[in-house]
Protein backbone atom coordinates (compact mmCIF):
# COMPACT_ATOMS: atom_id res chain seq x y z
CA UNK A 1 0.00 0.00 0.00
CA UNK A 2 1.45 3.12 -0.82
CA UNK A 3 1.96 6.33 1.70
CA UNK A 4 1.29 9.79 0.58
CA UNK A 5 3.76 12.37 1.85
CA UNK A 6 3.49 15.89 2.32
CA UNK A 7 6.95 17.43 1.88
CA UNK A 8 7.21 21.00 3.74
CA UNK A 9 8.53 23.64 0.93
CA UNK A 10 9.58 27.33 1.12
CA UNK A 11 9.71 30.17 -1.08
CA UNK A 12 13.10 30.93 -0.04
CA UNK A 13 15.54 31.06 -3.30
CA UNK A 14 18.49 28.44 -4.28
CA UNK A 15 17.18 26.47 -0.90
CA UNK A 16 17.41 22.99 0.10
CA UNK A 17 16.31 20.33 2.04
CA UNK A 18 16.48 17.06 3.20
CA UNK A 19 13.12 14.39 4.17
CA UNK A 20 13.10 10.65 4.65
CA UNK A 21 10.39 8.55 2.80
CA UNK A 22 9.79 5.00 2.52
CA UNK A 23 8.81 3.98 -1.33
CA UNK A 24 7.87 0.59 -1.09
CA UNK A 25 9.81 -1.25 1.07
CA UNK A 26 12.98 0.77 0.88
CA UNK A 27 13.51 3.95 2.89
CA UNK A 28 15.36 6.61 1.33
CA UNK A 29 16.68 10.47 2.41
CA UNK A 30 16.39 12.47 -0.34
CA UNK A 31 17.49 16.07 -0.86
CA UNK A 32 15.70 18.47 -2.70
CA UNK A 33 17.33 21.91 -4.00
CA UNK A 34 14.45 24.62 -5.31
CA UNK A 35 15.45 27.05 -7.21
CA UNK A 36 13.65 30.05 -8.93
CA UNK A 37 13.89 30.77 -12.10
CA UNK A 38 12.74 34.41 -12.40
CA UNK A 39 13.26 35.05 -15.96
CA UNK A 40 11.10 32.16 -17.19
CA UNK A 41 8.68 32.37 -13.77
CA UNK A 42 8.88 28.78 -12.99
CA UNK A 43 10.45 26.63 -9.72
CA UNK A 44 12.81 23.69 -10.95
CA UNK A 45 13.96 20.99 -8.16
CA UNK A 46 16.78 18.57 -7.99
CA UNK A 47 16.71 15.41 -6.40
CA UNK A 48 19.56 14.02 -4.54
CA UNK A 49 20.55 10.82 -2.19
CA UNK A 50 21.06 12.75 0.92
CA UNK A 51 23.74 10.24 2.01
CA UNK A 52 25.78 10.04 -0.93
CA UNK A 53 25.02 13.30 -2.15
CA UNK A 54 24.62 11.64 -5.33
CA UNK A 55 21.98 13.53 -7.72
CA UNK A 56 19.38 11.34 -9.11
CA UNK A 57 16.94 14.02 -10.99
CA UNK A 58 17.94 17.45 -12.07
CA UNK A 59 16.17 20.46 -13.08
CA UNK A 60 12.74 19.19 -12.85
CA UNK A 61 9.97 21.82 -13.27
CA UNK A 62 7.31 22.25 -10.65
CA UNK A 63 4.20 22.29 -12.64
CA UNK A 64 0.84 21.46 -11.39
CA UNK A 65 -1.65 18.73 -13.13
CA UNK A 66 1.34 16.15 -13.37
CA UNK A 67 3.23 13.36 -11.99
CA UNK A 68 6.70 15.21 -12.25
CA UNK A 69 8.58 11.76 -11.50
CA UNK A 70 6.36 9.52 -14.23
CA UNK A 71 8.71 9.80 -16.81
CA UNK A 72 11.73 8.15 -14.52
CA UNK A 73 9.15 5.37 -13.33
CA UNK A 74 12.52 3.36 -13.62
CA UNK A 75 14.33 5.02 -11.31
CA UNK A 76 11.31 3.86 -8.91
CA UNK A 77 11.04 6.92 -6.76
CA UNK A 78 7.33 7.30 -6.52
CA UNK A 79 5.02 9.74 -7.59
CA UNK A 80 5.63 13.82 -7.13
CA UNK A 81 2.84 16.37 -7.86
CA UNK A 82 2.87 19.76 -7.33
CA UNK A 83 -0.69 20.60 -5.39
CA UNK A 84 -2.82 23.97 -5.50
CA UNK A 85 -3.91 23.33 -2.07
CA UNK A 86 -5.79 27.15 -2.00
CA UNK A 87 -7.35 26.53 -5.20
CA UNK A 88 -6.56 30.15 -6.73
CA UNK A 89 -6.42 31.06 -10.23
CA UNK A 90 -2.84 30.58 -10.63
CA UNK A 91 -1.83 27.16 -12.54
CA UNK A 92 1.39 26.91 -11.14
CA UNK A 93 3.39 28.31 -8.42
CA UNK A 94 5.11 31.67 -8.50
CA UNK A 95 8.15 33.36 -6.51
CA UNK A 96 5.44 33.90 -3.40
CA UNK A 97 3.06 31.02 -2.97
CA UNK A 98 5.35 28.12 -2.74
CA UNK A 99 5.04 25.94 -0.04
CA UNK A 100 1.72 28.16 1.36
CA UNK A 101 -0.86 27.80 -1.83
CA UNK A 102 1.19 24.80 -3.48
CA UNK A 103 2.67 22.08 -2.05
CA UNK A 104 4.42 18.90 -2.94
CA UNK A 105 2.78 15.33 -2.17
CA UNK A 106 5.37 12.67 -2.91
CA UNK A 107 3.79 9.23 -3.04
CA UNK A 108 5.93 5.89 -2.48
Amino acid sequence: MSKTYTIPLTNDPNNTLKFAITIGTTSYTLSLFLAYNTVAGYWTMTISDAKTSTVLLSSIPLLTGCNLLKQYAYMELGEAYIVNIDNNSNDSPNNTNLGTAFVLRWVG
